[in-house]
């Protein structure tokens, strides 16, 4: 799953998540609120 490998490269959950254009904000608002952080 894309987000347990995000939190093992990153070594622990991001506090914001920022999204780059129309798919990369909806990627961005997906892997916000699996995670629970700001986006």
């Amino acid at each position: 799953d894309a987000a347990d490998r995000i939190i093992g490269e990153m070594g622990g959950k991001p506090d914001l998540i920022i999204g780059n254009y129309t798919d990369g904000n909806l990627v961005a608002s997906l892997m916000a609120s699996r995670l629970g952080v700001t986006q």
